[in-house]
């Protein structure tokens, strides 16, 4: 169980979870605190400049994760990308699917 000094502490956090579609036409919701969902904010508009940014938020546990952001313009990179869905019937089964991992590494790497 957290102390008080503990729980106090990870309130200092930048805490956000992101929750995906889990198949078609359903919800995805981005849950935040505002520091939070303004550094969120700042890591789109450097992603809309630069074409990618990176940036660490953390869970409520206080467990820290990556977030990347990355601008995709190219429709026929659209059409490679993996679906997003995590439920069983819902995901995709394209075994040429790129996930967003692929396009990161091409954005980081110099053509």
């Amino acid at each position: 169980m957290n102390s008080s000094k503990q729980v106090s502490e990870m309130n200092d956090f930048e805490k956000l979870h992101i929750y995906p579609q889990y198949a078609w036409h359903s919800e995805a919701f981005i849950v935040g605190n505002k520091e939070a969902l303004i550094h969120l904010r700042d890591a789109l508009n450097e992603a809309i400049n630069k074409g990618l940014s990176k940036t660490i938020f953390f869970a409520a546990d206080g467990e820290g994760y990556d977030v990347h952001v990355l601008e995709e313009s190219r429709t026929e990179r659209w059409n490679e990308l993996r679906e997003p869905y995590t439920y069983e019937h819902a995901l995709d089964k394209r075994e040429d699917a790129k996930g967003p991992w692929d396009l990161l590494k091409e954005k980081k790497t110099p053509a």
